[in-house]
């Protein structure tokens, strides 16, 4: 008699894809918007293709978009700078991004970007770094 045993051990494939999370301006730089996905990304892609950053709903040049330590984060560098008043959106029409396991970033509408420019005293590293805070008599 022969037994077919079952390796139930076998790690799970990933077949979820990447999501957005959410979007920032202003903790890096004025001008660099900071995206954050649910999951890691691959290393080694272009971040910008399909990507289209606007400020106040005019599409931006984007220089580039970075892959950071933590692999959920991409900082993209626009060429404007941007200011307190700004408004801010990243959507994605689907191009290169895809999560460590190789599914797809599906296309994202437009999200709105918090713009932190102003709030922050950023110094040249995080020790010194902190929130602005007004009090108001």
């Amino acid at each position: 008699m022969k037994v077919a045993l079952l390796n139930t051990n076998r790690a799970r494939r990933d077949s979820s894809a990447p999501l957005y999370s959410a979007s920032e301006w202003g903790d890096v730089d004025t001008t660099t918007i900071a995206v954050t996905f649910n999951e890691n990304l691959k290393s080694g892609l272009d971040y910008t293709t399909g990507v289209t950053i606007k400020k106040n709903t005019v599409a931006q040049t984007i220089n580039s978009g970075t892959l950071q330590t933590n692999a959920a984060l991409v900082y993209y560098v626009v060429a404007a700078a941007a200011d307190i008043d700004d408004t801010f959106t990243w959507e994605y029409a689907p191009g290169t991004i895809t999560d460590v396991a190789g599914n797809a970033l599906a296309a994202v509408t437009a999200q709105a970007a918090t713009n932190n420019i102003g709030s922050h005293f950023k110094f040249n590293d995080g020790q010194d770094s902190g929130h602005f805070c007004q009090i108001y008599a």
